[in-house]
């Protein structure tokens, strides 16, 4: 039973004439027949699911009557359609019995003589819990509320406060609510955007199954596709998408969807959203586009300012591109893209955007394509909230391109050329290079035209020196310069921002006429940074034994660099140890660019040591780069290229390898292996050839692997080997610095032969001659006590004593016979160990033992015991 929402009955106290009442000694519920002035109605939701096991509907009573009037209400009987069922029911005080499935029966609470709960001029609302019955469509019922001023003696049906007041619906079709599928996690939407599709699940909560169209609506200009209609089964459920188009910008935007199906229908609406406006784009030209002109077959890098508004930020895709149109001819065009996908925040600004660097199209010897063009900005892109633009943007500056104006081709030279690592000094195919301080030279001509043909002695020139920054000008400084009769000529000792990289003398021109160009010469290095040591590291760095030279230490310059390098100028160290240096060699000279030098150490280095190298000449360092920047002072710690020895197998379960053919024989799956050759702290890994394929490679088995202790270390398998046979073992060296082991010929492991052997020796057969029987046993024997007492012959029921043993091979075993009645047959041998020490028995190389055992010619072998 619930409490209806704080609803109070408010009583008016006052004197009313009746205008209508009950019919005195009437039997009880039967119906007056004079027209009832109490009228009724339902509150709030009155809609329940298909099969709700509880919901509330809300029933409001109201007396119109005026307050003058005496008709009260002291009794109210509800009765709900047949879609419904009661569960309980409330009044605010007034009692509530459960009539029947339908109806539910209230009395008014008591209060003193004269006076009465919906008295005229009053209302009281009540509540009923309901279940709605499981339906196959959308019904829709009434609900009848009757009243009685005598307690229900004589009752009339209250009247409808309208048409609908007292109607109720049990639909099947349920929607969650409608989520937009956003392209990003803004949360919103531009105004235009079409790829934001509305998703919705519809369920079907009736008794047999419908088909389902579901559609959506707005209020605010945004435009729907169509979804295809869809069989829901009952009780199931069903997901939809209806493509969005959505309309102006606004906020607290929702979309309705409403699922219809010939059973029913149901509406339901997203959480709100925001539609934003979409970004816009104007050409700002506050600041022109540049460059402003330009002539056939140069090249010309533009950029502008664009103009943005929006929230949304915004990318540029690399297809956005800058066209220019000839504005008296319109069949001569060009254009240059964006080339890079570029990303903007969001708001109002003003952004540079720099499109791909193109060469001018035209002859400039004729200037064909000379002319003023008008350009425009073609944008495509994605904002922010995902939405894709298309935009054309008119630019207000014109380009012009003039290949007949005068021209000028610019030099600038410097006393250096870049240097490269084995280049002669100056060699006139690599670029000038310069330092602070250094005199800079202008060259160059200048032409009437584009053609290059004849020189312009008349025209003025501007020049200035561009300081660049991968390939960006950071600084600029005028500097002196003047047409000489046609010929560019100057001088200039700049310094440079420290951060410059590059640098190029700019030319303006300007002929008679007024027409101006400006050219940029050749780019030239600027290097103010001292050569100094970059990187060394031990050993001689061969790929063969050479890799283990601990007496030589290799230095890496960062540039080519010229001169020549002492013993004296280096000092190398470990801690308070230091190795002297007895020679230097260097690949480069005075005259020729080197980048490699090689200290040879009079003592050797450990050979998994990073000594630290010190370079400080005695005097100043008659080193230097290409730009002459004198070589500095500086230490560094060495990095170890020492390769490690190739280790040595020299047991394997305590057993050294077999003396004939050098095979270690087991008969343990997981032995331990010893090695040697090592050095502490390095790292040993026994590996097994088991992939098939020559010499070692990750999918090979990895037995063991263990850091060294020392010059020997036992490594203790975590891997066994899972079959007897024969296994070729790869034995590899990794040092703390990575480099691995290395062998004369280059190769990074040794290698040892592994029998892998747990079954033990049995006699094979023998064979019978005058003296005696030739037994032969499955495998080599290594060890063994030969006693003429462990073994006996028989044929048949005859015994015959063995007289001797001896071994002419590890395979065989002569037995000689010692008797009169010996006619070389034989059809048995059998051996039986009679010793007390076990470590007489027979023994292969593995270290299996020989059981006691006989050999019948019939039967071949069979163990005893």
């Amino acid at each position: 039973m619930r409490t209806l929402r704080s609803r109070r009955l408010v009583a008016v106290v006052s004197t009313v004439a009746i205008t209508g009442g009950t019919i005195a000694g009437a039997a009880a519920s039967a119906h007056a027949a004079t027209s009832n002035p109490i009228k009724a109605s339902l509150l709030g939701v009155r809609d329940v699911m298909s099969g709700t096991s509880s919901f509330h509907l809300d029933v409001r009573v109201t007396n119109p009557l005026p307050p003058t009037g005496t008709d009260v209400a002291n009794y109210v009987r509800v009765t709900l359609p047949p879609t419904l069922t009661v569960v309980s029911g409330s009044g605010n005080g007034w009692s509530a019995r459960i009539r029947d499935a339908r109806s539910v029966e209230f009395d008014a609470p008591s209060v003193p003589t004269g006076s009465a709960p919906i008295a005229p001029g009053q209302k009281a609302d009540f509540d009923i819990e309901v279940a709605a019955a499981s339906v196959d469509q959308d019904t829709t019922g009434a609900v009848e509320v009757s009243t009685s001023s005598d307690g229900g003696t004589t009752i009339q049906d209250a009247t409808p406060a309208g048409s609908t007041a007292l109607t109720t619906r049990v639909y099947i079709l349920r929607l969650t609510t409608p989520t937009l599928g956003f392209r990003t996690n803004t949360g919103a939407v531009t105004a235009g955007q079409n790829n934001v599709p509305l998703q919705v699940i519809v369920e079907n909560h009736g008794t047999a199954d419908v088909t389902a169209t579901v559609t959506g609506s707005s209020a605010s200009g945004d435009t729907f596709g169509s979804a295809p209609s869809a069989l829901i089964p009952a009780g199931g459920s069903m997901p939809f998408t209806l493509p969005v188009t959505f309309g102006p910008a606004g906020t607290g935007r929702t979309l309705k969807v409403t699922a219809s199906s010939p059973a029913g229908s149901n509406s339901k609406f997203t959480n709100p959203f925001e539609v934003q406006a979409p970004v816009s784009f104007v050409y700002d030209g506050s600041k022109p586009m540049t460059p402003a002109f330009g002539r056939s077959g140069g090249y010309a890098g533009f950029s502008l300012l664009l103009a943005r508004a929006g929230a949304q930020t915004f990318t540029f895709d690399p297809t956005t591109a800058l066209s220019f149109v000839n504005s008296a001819d319109s069949t001569k065009s060009f254009s240059t893209p964006l080339g890079k996908s570029v990303t903007i925040a969001g708001g109002s600004y003003s952004q540079r955007i720099g499109f791909q660097s193109i060469i001018l199209p035209g002859d400039p010897a004729t200037g064909d394509m000379d002319g003023q063009y008008s350009p425009t900005v073609a944008i495509s892109g994605v904002d922010g909230n995902g939405a894709p633009m298309s935009l054309q943007v008119p630019v207000s500056t014109p380009f012009v391109l003039d290949s007949l104006g005068p021209v000028a081709v610019p030099t600038l030279s410097a006393p250096h050329r870049v240097g490269r690592f084995g280049g002669s000094v100056n060699d006139t195919s690599m670029p000038y290079v310069a330092k602070n301080g250094d005199t800079l030279t202008f060259g160059g001509a200048v032409y009437t035209d584009g053609t290059a043909t004849t020189q312009d002695p008349n025209a003025t020139v501007k020049c200035v020196l561009d300081a660049l920054q991968s390939g960006a000008r950071i600084a600029e400084q005028s500097v002196s310069c003047s047409n000489s009769n046609g010929t560019i000529t100057g001088m200039a000792t700049p310094t440079f921002p420290s951060s410059a990289d590059h640098a190029q003398l700019r030319v303006i021109s300007t002929d008679s006429s007024g027409n101006t160009t400006t050219t940029t010469s050749n780019q030239i290095v600027i290097d103010n940074k001292a050569p100094q040591l970059d990187y060394a590291l031990t050993g001689a760095g061969s790929n063969t034994t050479q890799d283990r030279d601990v007496k030589t230490v290799r230095i890496a310059l960062r540039e080519p660099t010229l001169g020549a390098f002492n013993p004296a100028d280096f000092t190398v160290h470990n801690g308070s140890v230091t190795f002297p240096v007895s020679a230097v060699f260097f690949d480069g000279s005075a005259t020729t660019f080197g980048g490699t030098i090689v200290l040879s150490l009079a003592d050797p280095i450990g050979r998994d040591d990073t000594p630290i190298v010190d370079y400080h000449p005695p005097s100043a360092p008659p080193v230097t780069d290409a730009a002459g920047n004198l070589m500095v002072i500086s230490s560094l710690t060495s990095h170890d290229g020492i390769a490690p020895e190739l280790p040595v197998l020299t047991a394997v379960d305590g057993k050294s390898p077999d003396t004939t053919d050098g095979t270690f024989y087991v008969n343990n799956p997981a032995p331990p292996y010893t090695l040697g050759n090592l050095f502490q702290g390095e790292r040993v890994t026994v590996y097994a050839d088991t992939d098939g394929q020559p010499g070692l490679q990750s999918t090979d088995t990895t037995l063991c692997s263990t850091q060294t202790t020392g010059s020997t270390t036992t490594c203790t398998p975590t891997t066994a080997i899972q079959n007897d046979g024969t296994y070729q073992l790869l034995l590899q060296v990794v040092d703390p610095a990575g480099n691995v082991s290395a062998g004369p010929n280059g190769e990074h492991w040794s290698t040892a032969v592994l029998v892998l052997d747990r079954v033990a020796p049995t006699i094979a057969g023998f064979s019978t001659s005058a003296s005696g029987v030739s037994v032969q046993f499955s495998e080599p024997i290594a060890g063994g006590r030969d006693a003429a007492r462990d073994w006996s012959v028989y044929n048949g029921p005859i015994a015959y004593v063995v007289g001797s043993v001896s071994a002419p091979d590890t395979t065989d075993r002569a037995l000689s016979i010692n008797s009169l009645t010996w006619s070389a047959m034989a059809s048995r041998v059998q051996y039986v160990f009679t010793g007390s020490n076990p470590l007489d028995r027979y023994v292969d190389r593995a270290g299996n033992v020989m059981p006691d055992q006989y050999y019948d010619l019939s039967t071949g072998v069979t163990l005893l015991g």
